[in-house]
Order: C-alpha cells, then sequence, then structure tokens
C-alpha cells in the first residue's frame, strides 16, 4: 500500500484562495510594526479604493475565503481575482495595507474611502455614492466596524460573500448583500442561505447550468478572460449578456446601466 492511501489527501493540491491568501498576509509583513500615525500617513498618501471597470470603485480585501467552494476558489478554481492586475504583487501589497488599516484605524479609513467615493459622484463618473465590497477577497468580521462607519457618512456599501455569518453582520449594517454561490456549492450551504433570507448570486458555467431558485442575479462564468457560454435565465447580469452577444461591455455599467446589485431587498 502506497504512502498516498495511508495519509488521506496527502496528494490534494492546495487550493487557490489559500496560494493567493498566504501572498497577501506575506506582504502584510512591511506593515506589521507600523504605529498608527504612520498607517494613517500612508492611506493618505495613497488610494485606498481599486479601479473597476464595471463599478468605477470597489473595495478590495485579502482573500479571507475558508469557505470557497472547489469551483470558486479550489486548486482549479475559476475566479477572476486569480489573473489580471488583481493577481499582481501590488495588489497583494494594497489588501494587506487596506486590510490592517481598516482593522486599526477605522475611523480614518472610513474618511478616506468615503472621500474617494465622493469625488468620483462628484466628478460624474458615479450615479450616488456608492460602493462595491470584496472586489477582490473577502470581508471578514473585523473589518465590519469600519463599513458600518463608511455607511455611516452616506455611502451605500454593496456585493456579495460566501460567509453566512458574515453577509449577516454586513446586512445588520446596512450593506446589501448577496451570498455568492455555483454548482459546487454543498446543498446544506446553500439552504442556510435562504434559511437566512438571503437572495442568491450564482455563477453559471455553461448554456446548462442552471441556477436555484431565489437567485436574483446570474453571473455566466468568463473563461480567458470571454463570455463562451450563457444560460436561458431571466436573472442574467445584463453587462454580461452584452459582452456575450457584441464582445464588450459598456463601461462603468454597474453606476450607468444596471444598479441590481446594490439593493437586493435582503430579506425576501
Amino acid at each position: 500500500m502506497g504512502l498516498g492511501r495511508l495519509i488521506p489527501n496527502m496528494n490534494k493540491a492546495e487550493p487557490k484562495w489559500k496560494k493567493r491568501f498566504n501572498l497577501e498576509r506575506e506582504a502584510q509583513k512591511p506593515f506589521l510594526s507600523l504605529d498608527e500615525n504612520t498607517l494613517r500617513a500612508l492611506i493618505r498618501g495613497r488610494q485606498i479604493t481599486s479601479n473597476n471597470y464595471d463599478t468605477v470603485l470597489s473595495l478590495d480585501f485579502p482573500h479571507y475565503c475558508s469557505g470557497a467552494t472547489n469551483g470558486c476558489g479550489g486548486d482549479k478554481g475559476w475566479c477572476y481575482t486569480f489573473h489580471g492586475f488583481q493577481s499582481l504583487s501590488q495588489h497583494n501589497s494594497k489588501v494587506a495595507l487596506i486590510d490592517i488599516a481598516a482593522r486599526r484605524i477605522p475611523i480614518e479609513f472610513a474618511d478616506k474611502v468615503v472621500e474617494e467615493v465622493l469625488s468620483s459622484v462628484e466628478a460624474g463618473e458615479m450615479v450616488y455614492p456608492n460602493l462595491r465590497y470584496s472586489g477582490s477577497g473577502e470581508v471578514a468580521l473585523e473589518h465590519i466596524p469600519a463599513l458600518a462607519l463608511i455607511i455611516s457618512k452616506g455611502v451605500k456599501l454593496w456585493g456579495f460573500s460566501r460567509n453566512i455569518s458574515v453577509a449577516v453582520r454586513l446586512r445588520e449594517i446596512g450593506a446589501s448583500v448577496l451570498v455568492s454561490c455555483d454548482k459546487t456549492t454543498p446543498q446544506k450551504s446553500l439552504q442556510n442561505a435562504l434559511n437566512f433570507g438571503f437572495k442568491l448570486s450564482y455563477t453559471s458555467t455553461s448554456v446548462v447550468d442552471h441556477p436555484p431558485q431565489r437567485t436574483f442575479v446570474v453571473f455566466p462564468l468568463h473563461r480567458s478572460g470571454t463570455v463562451r457560454e450563457v444560460v436561458d435565465n431571466p436573472a442574467i447580469c445584463p453587462k454580461v449578456l452584452e459582452e456575450f452577444l457584441h464582445g464588450d461591455r459598456t463601461p462603468s455599467a454597474c453606476q450607468k446601466r444596471c444598479n441590481r446589485c446594490h439593493d437586493s431587498n435582503h430579506i425576501n
């Protein structure tokens, strides 16, 4: 009998979310010993939010994705944050700083984020003060106080989570939250989300990959930057459908074309 049979999961590949998280944790090291005044100076001197083609701005966090499905964050995971700009070392450093600043100096962190959002609104880039959280990665419970401060200053927060405990807290502070799922989501997890009254955002991988009931929005999967198959469902995200039909999509679509995900109405 080989060792692979004696030691369970010995040959199992490490999930992509964990590999990425390890890099982000490594990128935290230069910030860990900084005092609060130095942290304040750092966030004042750089952009905290990230530029986003669809949402204009997003707030990106490290990959606290222990609840990631095999499809999204597994060793062959398809999450878009494993590719492109969001996979670069500069982005790892940025989310590492965001993670620490949101925890240690939440008031100053919230002020800086709100300032950037309002500047974008004043420039006509956003239709009203709003921001997608978890543009990459996943919000952790320790980030909630900082996010609550952002909301208290008049910014609508909206986005997605796979972590039900985080989703519940986001809803409690007034953020709009959809629970992300896909065909590899365990049925128990899916039912748990529905029991808590959450609506779903579903990643569909093919034309025959139909979403479950109470799906609020369907995102056909991008493979190598291209939408190749779109399932026939009325909840399809319009910007993704546009890209499928025409090979491109309108910039700032989540601001100027469709605001559906900004308010999921939370509980049915």
